[in-house]
């Protein structure tokens, strides 16, 4: 499927396509559709390379999942901007014109049967277990503080400060759930089990950070990057043989050959085995995937409603409950409103962690729905008004992603996704949010990721005259 546009009046290549006079670039061939296999296929298409993009879904964008079931763009998989200042999702959204809204810009509501407080106020409640919280976190920091740090996580889990205070029957009651629900946050973030989180990795200060959301979903930037491309859809890889000449791809659509193959498969897909390259991958690189976290025991999924009528005013953009300390799980503790980016009563709940990865590879989607609603009626202490449309992600079953995105263990180290973007002989290129050292598990770190892909394919395949392409973000 050709994607049409005026994409020539915009280039994204190096520098001007090679015209047919000159030496013929060689073909590429992109495996995945998810923003950091089109990002690369765009800049190289556009400086002459011969592209074509094989997805297996019937969709654009991988992770990225922008719905219009609710009458209103709503994105299921990647949702925000994370850090806009300096951000190229920042600048290419300028560039199109898209309006981003700071989402969300106030903390939390905390509901329990009808009962409403504000996070600082259950906070200033709950200060002796967040203070003891607190000097946990410096008692261990002081503990691992090392001169490798900075390749390698601590040696203690997000677990080793949440556990023995949630444990510790010393505390009120109310200061524990506090902490099983920063808990439950950590999980969620992260798309993985507390207790193979590193410590480095705890974003507390997540919730005070500058995130923000575009007003038309994620999907207007893959339409943007696939203009001009040859994406073939559902069309599912089954085997690389790179070994000799050209590079063969064998898929469910037939024999597809090129000179250099870029994969961005998710880490989950590629330890899953299910492709197989031909002769095996170094045994550096096998090592690298089977390194990489990602969460294989534990999820970040979402359950998406639209009311008839709206819940509770736009302008409470969080809302929450503290889970109970028996009996209860974490699921549903967190709630976004998404009224104030929508225009429509549309509110968007987590399931996570290991709690989220039972139910996502257990539960009917009905099943799902129910139990998000009968957490957010017991919250709010209303009947709910009926539903409109709703819509569940299953990350960890669906089979292209088998998880939600790579995170930072006590083991793993920037080495290790360094390692994972290394091409091997000049003919297999490596992206996706797992293969960037610093932005993983975001957009930004895939698009930046299918970026120097493109960068390190050009080099070798055609000059090094040019080392940053016409890309919006670079404009």
């Amino acid at each position: 499927m050709k994607h049409a546009g005026n994409y020539n009046k915009n280039s994204w290549g190096f520098h001007p396509s090679k015209s047919s006079t000159e030496k013929q670039l060689p073909s590429v061939l992109v495996l995945g559709a998810g923003i950091a296999g089109v990002v690369a296929a765009r800049i190289l298409h556009d400086t002459g390379f011969d592209v074509t993009v094989l997805e297996a879904r019937t969709r654009l964008g991988g992770r990225i999942w922008t719905i219009d079931d609710f009458g209103v763009p709503v994105d299921m998989g990647a949702s925000w901007i994370h850090g806009t200042k300096g951000n190229p999702l920042t600048r290419w959204c300028e560039s199109l014109g898209i309006r981003l809204k700071r989402f969300p810009a106030k903390m939390p509501y905390f509901f329990e049967r009808g009962q409403g407080i504000g996070f600082f106020r259950i906070a200033r409640k709950a200060h002796r277990g967040l203070t003891k919280f607190i000097l946990q976190y410096f008692r261990l920091l002081l503990r691992c503080n090392s001169p490798t740090r900075s390749l390698r996580n601590t040696d203690y889990s997000i677990s080793d400060i949440f556990d023995p205070l949630i444990h510790d029957l010393s505390l009120p009651a109310l200061d524990r759930r506090m902490i099983l629900w920063l808990r439950s946050l950590q999980e969620a973030i992260n798309g993985a089990p507390a207790n193979e989180i590193g410590m480095s990795e705890l974003e507390i200060p997540n919730l005070f950070s500058l995130n923000a959301v575009p007003f038309t979903g994620f999907a207007r930037l893959i339409e943007d990057a696939v203009l001009g491309l040859n994406v073939i859809l559902n069309c599912e890889v089954e085997k690389v043989l790179w070994k000799g000449g050209k590079v063969k791809v064998l898929t469910s659509k037939g024999i597809f050959k090129a000179d250099a193959v870029i994969v961005t498969f998710p880490v989950g897909v590629l330890r899953s085995r299910r492709l197989i390259f031909e002769p095996p991958l170094p045994e550096e690189k096998i090592r690298t995937i089977e390194s990489i976290p990602y969460g294989d025991n534990a999820v970040l999924d979402k359950v998406a409603i639209r009311y008839g009528s709206p819940l509770c005013p736009a302008n409470w953009e969080q809302f929450a409950r503290l889970p109970e300390l028996k009996n209860d799980s974490t699921l549903f503790t967190l709630w976004t409103n998404m009224h104030s980016v929508t225009g429509m009563p549309v509110y968007v709940g987590y399931f996570a962690g290991t709690n989220g990865a039972y139910i996502d590879c257990n539960y009917r989607e009905e099943s799902i729905l129910n139990e998000a609603m009968e957490k957010l009626k017991n919250m709010l202490n209303q009947d709910l008004p009926d539903v409109l449309s709703w819509k569940v992600t299953r990350w960890l079953s669906d089979p292209w992603t088998l998880g939600s995105y790579s995170f930072e263990s006590t083991e793993s180290t920037e080495l290790d996704r360094i390692e994972l973007s290394r091409p091997v002989a000049k003919k297999l290129y490596f992206a996706g949010e797992a293969t960037h050292p610093e932005h993983y598990g975001t957009v930004h770190g895939a698009l930046l990721s299918g970026q120097e892909a493109a960068v390190a394919l050009h080099r070798h395949h055609c000059c090094d005259h040019f080392s940053s392409p016409a890309a919006p973000w670079m404009r």
